[in-house]
C-alpha cells in the first residue's frame, strides 16, 4: 500500500519484501509468495526506501529517510519474527543498501551526501565512510560477483570453492551405503564437521562450485522425513517438487521441503536422443540413487543421492550397495 519503492527477495524462504514510500504508511510489507499475498505488515520510523536481505537470509536492513529533515537511518529487521531488532543512523540522502557477499558488512549509498556508508553487521554499526562521486544511487542489488567468483580484496575474483561429500553410516544404519550430504558453504561445513547435523564426516571427495545456473536444495524433515536432502540443476525436478510441496509444512506427512538456491554449476546438454554430455571445459558430475522407492515399494530407509565425478568408484559403490546410476546431473569446473 501507498507508493512501493524497492522490492528484496528472500534467498532461501517463499518470502518478497516492498518497502512504500508514501510518508502515511512508511511499511515494509512482507509477501508470501506460495499464496501471493500479504504474510505481514512491518510499519518503519520514516519513509522507507531501499532495502536488501542479508545472504543468511536471517536479516532485513531497510533504509529509513525523513524528507522534511533529511535525518536518515538504517533499520535491521529480523526475518523470523518480521520485527525491528535494532538501527544505526545515517548520512542525509540515504538511498539503497547492500550486503558484502560474506554477509559481515551492509553498504549504503548516500545520495545527497556524496558518500557510502559502511555498516557491520555484527554489531550494527557504522564503521567507515567511503566518499564517492556525485549523487550515489542505484536499483536492485549493487554488490554481486560471476558465477564461481567471490568478492575478495575489493573486488570480484576467481575462486575454487569445493562442494564438499559427506557421508553419515552412524545415524542411518539400515540405509545401504549410508547417507550422504554436500554443501560448498563454509559456515554450513563447519557447522557439519562440528557434529551439529548428525554423524557426518567427509569422505575426502568433493568438486568445484562455479557455473551457469544455480541448484534448488529440498530437505524433508528429521520426523516425519525424508530425513535427507535433494539437490537439483533440473527445472522440471525442481518446479515438481515445489508443486508438490505442501504449505504449511505438514507435521504428520513425508514431503520435500524447498530450501532455496545454492551453488552455481553448468547444465548438461542433452542430445536428441536423451544423452547427456558436458561442455569440453567441464566435467560430469554423476547422480546415484539409494532405491528407496522402486517399483511402488518403499523400502526401509529414506531415500538419497551421491553425486560424484569420479564415475568408475561411484559404479562399484552403487554395484556393492545396490544404487542406481542416475547418469549425468550437471557439470563442474575441471
Amino acid at each position: 500500500a501507498g507508493s512501493p519503492f524497492a522490492v528484496a527477495i528472500h534467498p532461501s524462504a517463499p518470502f518478497v519484501y516492498v518497502t512504500t514510500q508514501n510518508t502515511n504508511t512508511r511499511t515494509v510489507s512482507v509477501i508470501d509468495t506460495t499464496v501471493n499475498g500479504i504474510f505481514a505488515t512491518i510499519d518503519t520510523p520514516v519513509t522507507a526506501l531501499g532495502i536488501a536481505v542479508n545472504p543468511a537470509g536471517t536479516q532485513v536492513y531497510v533504509v529509513n529517510t525523513n524528507f522534511s529533515t533529511n535525518a536518515a537511518s538504517i533499520t535491521a529487521i529480523s526475518a523470523a519474527t518480521n520485527t525491528i531488532v535494532g538501527s544505526v543512523p545515517a548520512a542525509r540522502g540515504s538511498f539503497t543498501v547492500g550486503f558484502h557477499p560474506d554477509g559481515s558488512r551492509a553498504y549504503v549509498t548516500n545520495e545527497n551526501s556524496n558518500s557510502v556508508l559502511v555498516v557491520d553487521t555484527a554489531s550494527l554499526s557504522a564503521v567507515a565512510t567511503i566518499a564517492v562521486g556525485a549523487n550515489p544511487g542505484t536499483y536492485g542489488d549493487f554488490i554481486a560477483c560471476a558465477a564461481g567468483q567471490v568478492f575478495v580484496g575489493g573486488g570480484c575474483g576467481a575462486a575454487d570453492i569445493r562442494v564438499v561429500e559427506y557421508i553419515n553410516t552412524l545415524d542411518f544404519p539400515t540405509s545401504p551405503g549410508g547417507h550422504f550430504f554436500y554443501t560448498n558453504d563454509p559456515a554450513e561445513q563447519a557447522s557439519v564437521d562440528a557434529g551439529a547435523a548428525g554423524r557426518f564426516s567427509r569422505t575426502g571427495n568433493s568438486f568445484k562450485s562455479g557455473g551457469t545456473k544455480q541448484l534448488c536444495r529440498f530437505f524433508g524433515s528429521i520426523t516425519p522425513g525424508p530425513n535427507s536432502h535433494f539437490f537439483s540443476i533440473n527445472d522440471g525436478e525442481c518446479n515438481a517438487l515445489r508443486a508438490a510441496q505442501a504449505t504449511p509444512t505438514p507435521t504428520s506427512v513425508q514431503q520435500w521441503n524447498y530450501e532455496g538456491l545454492i551453488y552455481s554449476e553448468t547444465p548438461s546438454v542433452v542430445s536428441a536422443t536423451g544423452i547427456a554430455s558436458c561442455p569440453s571445459s567441464t566435467v560430469p558430475v554423476y547422480r546415484y540413487y539409494n532405491n528407496a522407492f522402486r517399483a511402488g515399494n518403499k523400502n526401509p530407509w529414506d531415500s538419497n543421492h551421491r553425486y560424484g565425478t569420479n564415475k568408475a568408484s561411484l559404479d562399484t559403490f552403487a554395484a556393492a550397495n545396490n544404487w542406481a546410476g542416475e547418469g549425468i546431473v550437471f557439470c563442474a569446473a575441471p
